[in-house]
């Protein structure tokens, strides 16, 4: 927790808030071959914050997606490195975990917890 707080202290505030979903996986996103046609399952956790939050959640999220595969994980670790996003990614998946842990009983959640707590 200590290093989550330490690393949020670092993290530049961010230049141009935009409206973050917080839960922006792929089972809240509707798609008509392969275009985005509506995000849905907006909640009082959307916020106005870091636009890059939302597509580092979407990453973390894979995890516990049960129709993503090893190739939807690895294609989102490529674009997040490709795009100099793969140390927010990390952080924000940690905070997120934090944020979870206490929350969920789903035996694949609180093993994506610990995987993402146990770096």
């Amino acid at each position: 927790m200590a290093e989550i707080r330490y690393r949020a202290a670092d993290r530049p505030d961010p230049t141009k808030p935009s409206l973050v979903h917080f839960d922006y996986f792929p089972g809240n996103v509707l798609c008509d071959d392969h275009r985005i046609t509506a995000v849905i399952d907006w909640s009082v956790l959307a916020i106005a914050g870091d636009p890059d939050l939302d597509v580092a959640l979407a990453a973390a999220y894979l995890g516990v997606t049960p129709t993503a595969t090893a190739d939807d994980a690895a294609f989102c670790r490529t674009w997040l490195d490709d795009n100099g996003l793969a140390d927010t990614a990390e952080f924000y998946e940690q905070w997120a975990a934090t944020w979870w842990s206490p929350l969920h009983e789903d035996p694949k959640i609180r093993s994506w917890v610990a995987g993402a707590l146990g770096r």
